[in-house]
Protein backbone atom coordinates (compact mmCIF):
# COMPACT_ATOMS: atom_id res chain seq x y z
CA UNK A 1 0.00 0.00 0.00
CA UNK A 2 1.36 3.62 -0.84
CA UNK A 3 1.97 6.15 1.79
CA UNK A 4 -0.86 8.40 1.89
CA UNK A 5 -0.37 12.44 1.32
CA UNK A 6 -1.03 15.29 3.65
CA UNK A 7 -4.25 15.33 2.03
CA UNK A 8 -5.33 11.92 2.77
CA UNK A 9 -4.10 12.14 6.47
CA UNK A 10 -5.55 14.97 7.06
CA UNK A 11 -9.04 13.31 5.51
CA UNK A 12 -8.40 10.41 8.33
CA UNK A 13 -7.68 12.36 11.39
CA UNK A 14 -10.66 14.47 10.64
CA UNK A 15 -12.90 11.05 10.25
CA UNK A 16 -11.38 10.04 14.12
CA UNK A 17 -12.15 13.19 15.59
CA UNK A 18 -15.68 12.63 14.07
CA UNK A 19 -16.00 9.14 15.82
CA UNK A 20 -14.08 10.38 18.83
CA UNK A 21 -16.64 13.57 19.33
CA UNK A 22 -19.36 10.79 18.85
CA UNK A 23 -17.79 7.64 21.82
CA UNK A 24 -17.31 11.65 24.19
CA UNK A 25 -20.80 11.88 23.10
CA UNK A 26 -22.09 8.60 23.72
CA UNK A 27 -19.90 8.28 27.26
CA UNK A 28 -21.56 11.35 28.11
CA UNK A 29 -25.33 10.18 27.89
CA UNK A 30 -24.08 6.78 29.62
CA UNK A 31 -22.86 8.48 32.55
CA UNK A 32 -26.30 10.86 32.41
CA UNK A 33 -28.14 7.53 32.38
CA UNK A 34 -26.48 5.57 35.13
CA UNK A 35 -26.94 9.27 37.32
CA UNK A 36 -30.57 8.88 36.90
CA UNK A 37 -30.94 5.16 37.08
CA UNK A 38 -28.95 4.75 40.58
CA UNK A 39 -30.70 8.03 41.82
CA UNK A 40 -34.21 6.62 40.72
CA UNK A 41 -33.21 3.31 42.01
CA UNK A 42 -32.13 4.92 45.64
CA UNK A 43 -35.83 6.76 46.10
CA UNK A 44 -37.58 3.36 45.12
CA UNK A 45 -39.12 5.05 42.09
CA UNK A 46 -38.68 2.28 39.42
CA UNK A 47 -40.86 -0.13 38.45
CA UNK A 48 -39.93 -3.40 36.20
CA UNK A 49 -40.89 -1.96 33.23
CA UNK A 50 -39.04 1.15 33.94
CA UNK A 51 -36.13 -0.69 34.85
CA UNK A 52 -36.27 -3.06 31.23
CA UNK A 53 -37.01 0.89 29.41
CA UNK A 54 -33.64 1.96 31.01
CA UNK A 55 -31.92 -1.30 30.12
CA UNK A 56 -32.71 -1.45 26.53
CA UNK A 57 -31.80 2.24 26.46
CA UNK A 58 -28.15 1.55 28.01
CA UNK A 59 -27.79 -1.69 25.91
CA UNK A 60 -28.34 0.93 22.56
CA UNK A 61 -25.96 3.26 23.61
CA UNK A 62 -23.62 0.47 24.25
CA UNK A 63 -23.86 -0.75 20.71
CA UNK A 64 -23.33 1.97 19.39
CA UNK A 65 -20.49 2.80 21.02
CA UNK A 66 -19.20 -0.66 19.94
CA UNK A 67 -19.85 0.22 16.36
CA UNK A 68 -18.20 3.81 16.86
CA UNK A 69 -14.99 1.87 18.18
CA UNK A 70 -14.82 -0.15 15.01
CA UNK A 71 -14.16 2.68 13.36
CA UNK A 72 -11.34 3.85 15.14
CA UNK A 73 -7.69 2.73 13.94
CA UNK A 74 -6.67 0.15 16.94
CA UNK A 75 -3.72 2.02 18.68
CA UNK A 76 -6.16 5.35 19.00
CA UNK A 77 -8.90 2.72 20.92
CA UNK A 78 -6.34 0.92 22.86
CA UNK A 79 -5.64 4.56 24.18
CA UNK A 80 -9.26 5.28 24.55
CA UNK A 81 -9.89 2.01 26.37
CA UNK A 82 -6.88 2.39 28.73
CA UNK A 83 -8.11 6.18 29.87
CA UNK A 84 -11.91 5.06 30.01
CA UNK A 85 -11.13 2.46 32.56
CA UNK A 86 -8.56 4.83 34.16
CA UNK A 87 -10.64 7.80 34.43
CA UNK A 88 -14.17 6.37 35.42
CA UNK A 89 -16.07 6.41 31.49
CA UNK A 90 -14.04 9.89 30.62
CA UNK A 91 -11.24 9.27 28.35
CA UNK A 92 -12.50 11.78 25.67
CA UNK A 93 -13.03 15.95 27.24
CA UNK A 94 -13.27 19.01 25.01
CA UNK A 95 -11.29 21.58 26.27
CA UNK A 96 -12.79 24.97 27.17
CA UNK A 97 -11.22 27.80 27.56
CA UNK A 98 -7.79 26.97 27.53
CA UNK A 99 -8.36 24.52 29.90
CA UNK A 100 -8.31 20.54 29.71
CA UNK A 101 -11.48 19.57 31.35
CA UNK A 102 -10.24 16.07 32.12
CA UNK A 103 -7.72 17.80 34.96
CA UNK A 104 -8.15 21.24 34.84
CA UNK A 105 -4.66 21.96 33.84
CA UNK A 106 -4.35 24.86 31.24
CA UNK A 107 -2.39 23.94 27.95
CA UNK A 108 -0.18 26.36 26.44
CA UNK A 109 -1.56 28.61 23.99
CA UNK A 110 1.01 27.09 21.11
CA UNK A 111 -0.95 23.15 21.54
CA UNK A 112 -4.41 24.79 21.66
CA UNK A 113 -3.78 26.13 18.26
CA UNK A 114 -3.21 22.65 17.01
CA UNK A 115 -6.23 21.31 18.81
CA UNK A 116 -8.05 24.47 17.42
CA UNK A 117 -6.73 23.47 14.16
CA UNK A 118 -7.85 19.52 13.79
CA UNK A 119 -5.01 18.79 12.34
CA UNK A 120 -3.75 15.54 14.81
CA UNK A 121 -5.14 13.89 17.63
CA UNK A 122 -3.66 15.70 20.44
CA UNK A 123 -3.58 14.54 24.05
CA UNK A 124 -3.07 16.09 27.50
CA UNK A 125 0.26 16.85 28.46
CA UNK A 126 -1.01 16.19 32.43
CA UNK A 127 -3.51 13.34 32.22
CA UNK A 128 -3.13 11.67 28.73
CA UNK A 129 -6.63 11.70 27.95
CA UNK A 130 -7.97 12.63 24.20
CA UNK A 131 -8.80 16.36 23.60
CA UNK A 132 -11.48 17.41 21.71
CA UNK A 133 -11.71 21.21 20.67
CA UNK A 134 -15.14 22.92 21.39
CA UNK A 135 -16.04 26.24 19.71
CA UNK A 136 -16.62 28.94 22.73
Amino acid sequence: MPPKNADEKKRDTSLDLDVLRELRNIDQSLISLKAAFEKLKSAGDLTDDDIDVIMQEFEDFVSGKVTQLDKVRNDLRALYERYYEKYHDRAIVSVHGGVCHGCFVTIPPMRLDIIRRMDSIEFCDNCGRILIWESE
